[in-house]
């Protein structure tokens, strides 16, 4: 019988394999004729004279490919931009742009972006590619008195504040001319579709990559009750809190809805790479259930619940292994200088509460990125067991000292337990898989 090490392993490089960006096209996008079928919908694509795809994100490679080789020479041109290439050929221009922090490419893309959706035409067709990371990657400021350097203080301001992901968006959303809708109202195209990975909560197509093709209804309530909440105001750039103070950021933001040209279809979420991680467990024989709690909140609070969950899930099967799946994106503030990333910090967190367990305990905590990158560290996550804190001891690490600097890379590092894996070329959130064998300790 393998540990649960190697089975919590073995489980998320399965599911990853579940959830690859060729098997989500081959499933839900065709070309037949000149016919375009994205699950029930159908568009002639002999209604066009030209045909673009425009993608952003981290999974934009990977769905240019698969597109490109749908459309073969029907396709005009597109541009796709990403954080890196990988070892993906497309056709379309290629733009590598900055991840987590815009950078020049960010603005680089931004400007190519608008101007290949501004010279589209009545007869024309825009295929967008949208997923997660398209927030940073593809930049355009509202006004001329916003600079490259004003969009990455905000952005740190942002992570590092403890903020949600919606929260981000809300206030990102309101610097950008490309974002809440901004790149769809600048096109000229008779018809446009988006197709979708998700690196957000559920069902909120809008929020991925600050939804540049979804028109913005959200109230300017909202923007200022963000700000109030974790006193931005005084935190964010002059250049933007002078916006903001000017009572002109609510008319520079006015955009027209072009929603009736457009439609949306999702292709992947994160339901569907913690499906995949359940089904993979119960094939291996555990008890297994997948949790909706928990997506986004405090690492801690997420932690302590979740193994809340994991040990009565035990107690209703004592001679079973059990496995609890779970995911979405936690808030990490961060305070420390550090290495890691919010999935490290969580298993380094967890290894400390199970640690606490007698010797017949055994738990099991792996956390990991879809994308194959957590924060600002080369690894996608981290896994720890019930010995890894007796491991840490016995060569003097102190594990509550990572904790404080944010550097819970260093720490398994140290000790083991990292999980890498590379650029994965995809990014559907983050996935957390909880393993547990008998055991009648609980956690104190």
């Amino acid at each position: 019988m393998k540990s649960l090490s190697e089975e919590a392993g073995a489980i998320y490089f399965e599911a990853m394999r579940e959830v690859e960006v060729r098997a989500a096209f081959r499933k839900k996008v065709k070309v037949t004729d000149e016919t375009l079928t994205i699950d029930s919908e159908t568009i002639n694509l002999s209604d066009f004279k030209d045909i673009y795809l425009v993608g952003i994100g981290k999974a934009s490679l990977g769905m240019g490919r698969e597109m490109e080789a749908l459309l073969e020479d029907r396709l005009t041109g597109g541009i796709l931009v990403c954080d890196r290439r990988h070892k993906i050929k497309v056709r379309s221009r290629v733009i590598i742009a900055g991840h987590p922090v815009p950078d020049a490419g960010s603005l680089q893309a931004g400007n190519e972006l608008l101007d290949l959706v501004g010279s589209s035409g009545p007869r024309s067709l825009i295929i967008f590619l949208i997923s997660g990371g398209g927030s940073a990657l593809a930049e355009h400021p509202l006004t001329a008195e916003l600079s490259l350097e004003d969009f990455k203080e905000l952005n740190r301001i942002l992570v590092h504040c403890g903020a949600s992901i919606e929260e981000i968006n809300t206030i990102r959303r309101r610097f950008s001319k490309i974002k809440g809708g901004g790149l769809w109202a600048e096109a000229g195209a008779g018809r446009g579709v988006g197709l979708y990975i998700s690196d957000v909560n559920v069902g909120d197509l809008s929020a991925i990559a600050s939804g540049p093709l979804f028109y913005d209804r959200e109230s300017e309530d909202r923007f200022d009750s963000v700000v109030e909440k974790y006193g931005l105001l005084e935190m964010m750039p002059s250049s933007m809190s002078r916006l903001v103070k000017s009572g002109r950021l609510e008319e520079l933001t006015k955009r027209r809805d072009s929603s009736a040209r457009i439609t949306h279809h999702l292709l992947l979420d994160n339901n569907d790479v913690k499906d995949a991680a359940l089904c993979a467990a119960l094939n291996k024989g555990f008890v297994a259930r997948a949790t909706r709690g928990f997506e986004e909140g405090d690492y801690r609070l997420a932690g302590d619940g979740l193994l809340d969950e994991l040990v009565e899930l035990q107690r209703a099967n004592p001679s079973s292994r059990v496995c609890l799946v779970s995911g979405g994106e936690l808030s990490c503030p961060v305070t420390g200088g550090g290495f890691g990333g919010r999935n490290q910090e969580f298993v380094l967190y967890c290894a400390a509460r199970i640690a606490r367990f007698n010797n017949e305990s055994n738990i099991v905590v792996l956390s990991c990125g879809t994308d194959g990158i957590d924060g600002n560290s080369c690894a996608a996550g981290a896994m720890a067991s019930s010995a890894t804190l007796l491991e840490s001891d016995r060569n003097g690490i102190n594990y509550s000292v990572y904790l404080k600097t944010n550097d819970s890379h260093s720490f398994f590092r140290k000790v083991g337990g990292l999980v890498a894996t590379g650029p994965t070329g995809n990014n559907v959130r983050d996935i957390r898989i909880m393993l547990s064998e008998p055991r009648k300790a609980r956690i104190t």
